[in-house]
């Protein structure tokens, strides 16, 4: 499987109950599935994940971006 070092996530439930987008980016790439066991293991809601390279990153910069997977229980 493709592993990827930033990845986009589609609906992410906030606090308040309402979807947001983000671009989570790490320093070691990542599957897929990998990435969603930890946003599973951390109680995080999403609706979908799609790894984009960083050349894409450019299409992505009205979005949230965050390196830390913990701080989106907070938003």
């Amino acid at each position: 499987m493709k592993k990827f070092k930033f990845f986009f996530i589609k609906g992410v439930v906030s606090r308040k109950g309402e979807l947001f987008n983000v671009v989570f980016g790490t320093d070691h790439e990542l599957q897929i599935k990998d990435l969603y066991n930890s946003l599973y293991d951390l109680h995080i809601n999403i609706d979908t994940v799609k790894g984009i390279d960083f050349d894409d990153l450019i299409h992505f910069n009205d979005h949230v971006i965050t390196t830390d997977l913990e701080s989106l229980k907070y938003f």
